[in-house]
């Protein structure tokens, strides 16, 4: 039977990843998508094609699991619960359960069955993958792909509404070893400016799903990583500015000895806390004076903050992004901070966007920023990656780099 991709899987799989593919085994890739598809199709039926259908497989499974635009949750599960399923045998009766397939690996994502339309609240299993250590005993990790067809509607160019028939991919791995659940969904691009409100529904989906055997920590420990980010994130960045403000606190000093002679504050600690004060403020401005430089790269900086939204205990909000267009942004804000103090000592976050700087290991010149938002709840922490083309290496390295954070220690 010669290779057809599925309709479904084609609006998963980037342009740009096709033409990286034919790029790596020496083909033509300056085409039209659908030219490109066609032209894989062509080679692989060929009689000696230059890949495999294994290749093209793996093309599929990592851009469903990765590709663009994706929100992640990541959720903690105890030791307990990581060894109901560590080994073949348990996982496989897991898997059983909650799938109702026998099968400890599974492919069906490009299968003529997953083509046929059916809207259904039910979710149907892709794919199945057991990772198990040297011995083939202890499992380390599953991944399994849900799916389900749902409607959506949209506008044509005329402003007409139509029909579209979209089928949704929920890509979970159980990370056994480090006691991780990942969850990856493609959201409605207003979920991830939103509430989150269909995201939310697919994770809960699964977390009943897995419910009888899994029970996700609730981990408050979650706000306080936002904050070890934030606060790591906007140190580097403010370090070259302070380092300046040190060699000119000289001219400060005879200011504040003047403020104290005159006995303006009844209590001396005044003028130590107007002293600050001076030198929060010179810091302030260096910054805003110098705000390219502040949200550019530099060695050892590995991201900087785009934005941030707090609430304290009041109920008082705060939001400042690096790129408003009201004018509201960290370069202008003085709210931000103000802020800061507040922040500090609450030692919380909810919400936070951080774009990371990825350099390119052939080209030092070259240096990418990935762009993310992190959103925390009591049971996960979501992250969305908002790049329109981003590959499995963005998402990985920005997961080496959380880790490098105590707080982001999954093997804990």
């Amino acid at each position: 039977m010669s290779f057809r991709f599925g309709k479904f899987v084609k609006e998963e799989i980037s342009h740009q990843s096709l033409q990286n593919f034919m790029k790596n085994y020496g083909k033509s890739y300056s085409h039209r998508k659908e030219d490109l598809f066609q032209k894989i199709e062509a080679e692989l039926n060929s009689e000696n094609p230059a890949f495999t259908e294994t290749a093209i497989n793996d093309l599929i499974k990592e851009e469903i699991k990765y590709g663009s635009r994706r929100s992640l949750f990541l959720a903690k599960f105890s030791f307990a619960d990581a060894k109901k399923i560590n080994t073949v045998e348990k996982a496989t009766a897991f898997l059983f359960n909650i799938t109702g397939k026998k099968s400890m690996n599974l492919n069906t994502l490009n299968s003529i069955e997953s083509n046929n339309f059916k809207i259904s609240k039910d979710l149907n299993t892709e794919y199945i993958s057991l990772i198990t250590n040297d011995k083939q005993v202890n499992v380390n990790s599953i991944d399994i792909c849900f799916t389900y067809f749902s409607e959506i509607t949209v506008k044509d160019k005329e402003k007409n509404q139509a029909i579209n028939q979209v089928k949704e991919y929920i890509w979970v791995n159980i990370d056994i070893r480090h006691r991780n659940l990942i969850i990856r969904i493609h959201p409605p691009q207003n979920d991830i400016f939103g509430k989150n409100y269909s995201a939310i529904q697919l994770f809960n989906s699964i977390r009943d799903l897995l419910s009888e055997t899994i029970n996700f920590k609730e981990m408050i420990s979650y706000q306080e990583m936002l904050y070890d980010l934030f606060k790591n994130t906007t140190d580097v960045s403010e370090k070259p500015f302070r380092d300046r403000i040190k060699t000119h606190t000289h001219l400060i000093e005879p200011f504040i000895k003047n403020v104290s002679q005159e006995k303006l504050f009844s209590n001396e600690k005044y003028n130590s806390l107007l002293n600050e004060r001076i030198v929060d403020l010179m810091e302030r401005i260096l910054i805003q004076d110098n705000f390219k430089e502040y949200i550019g790269y530099a060695e050892g900086k590995v991201a900087v903050l785009n934005k941030m939204h707090f609430k304290d205990g009041t109920g008082a909000s705060v939001q400042a992004s690096s790129g408003s267009k009201n004018g509201d942004t960290l370069e202008l804000s003085d709210v931000f901070f103000d802020t800061r103090k507040s922040i500090e000592k609450e030692q919380k976050l909810k919400t936070l966007w951080i774009d990371w700087f990825k350099i390119d290991d052939t080209n030092k010149e070259n240096i990418a920023k990935i762009k993310t938002k992190f959103e925390t709840a009591n049971e996960y922490l979501l992250i969305h990656f908002l790049d329109t083309f981003l590959i499995k290496e963005d998402q990985e390295y920005v997961f080496s780099k959380l880790r490098e954070y105590d707080t982001f220690n999954w093997d804990r």
